[in-house]
């Protein structure tokens, strides 16, 4: 493991809790790393739900997963997150992953925003089951990273430790523009 890649450092930390026949979700796609890590260790009894707004992260994700056939695709908004997953399945996910900013090699004026992240974060803790896990990696280098890391860290801040027990991973020597990790495990 390469730890100063926080991507890397987010998989081996959740790795130990993911198992066969797990359901997890994607929020942001992206270019498929995430849902194809899920993928794979979930198994084919396991499901994987992976949401982005752009088309072409879709593309990129679905050509990455040529054969894995336990993901579903949203091309919507991680803010709806709780209206595309099965009600039966709401208290059942094992683990949301973020890995929030703009979709690395496309658009850099298409960004996560910071109400439907948010949300999406809201939703994610209600979506999941005691002792399931949200991991987010946040990107504080532009304009809209960081009010939206500064929102979300605001929001884990306020969550009681009796409901959710909440880790940040960061760099502590290449400034406030790096990207951190955050981890919350629902209680």
């Amino acid at each position: 493991m390469n730890i100063s890649r926080i991507t890397e450092v987010a998989q081996h930390l959740i790795s130990p809790h993911i198992n066969e026949g797990d359901i997890c979700i994607d929020a942001t796609a992206g270019n498929g790393y995430d849902s194809l890590f899920l993928s794979q260790h979930v198994g084919d009894s396991g499901k994987v739900y992976s949401f982005d707004i752009q088309s072409r992260a879709i593309e990129k994700s679905k050509e990455r997963l040529e054969g894995n056939t336990n993901v579903t695709f949203f091309q919507v908004s991680h803010a709806l997150l709780s209206q595309n997953i099965p009600e039966a399945e709401h208290g059942k996910i094992s683990l949301v992953m973020f890995n929030l900013g703009y979709l690395p090699g496309g658009d850099q004026h298409i960004t996560t925003e910071t109400e439907s992240s948010v949300a999406a974060f809201e939703q994610s803790l209600e979506l999941l089951k005691s002792g399931g896990i949200l991991c987010a990696v946040l990107y504080r280098g532009h304009p809209e990273g960081m009010d939206e890391a500064d929102a979300i860290s605001s929001w884990a801040k306020r969550l009681q430790a009796d409901d959710a027990t909440v880790l940040q991973y960061e760099h502590q020597n290449r400034g406030d523009e790096t990207p951190y990790l955050l981890l919350i495990q629902k209680r």
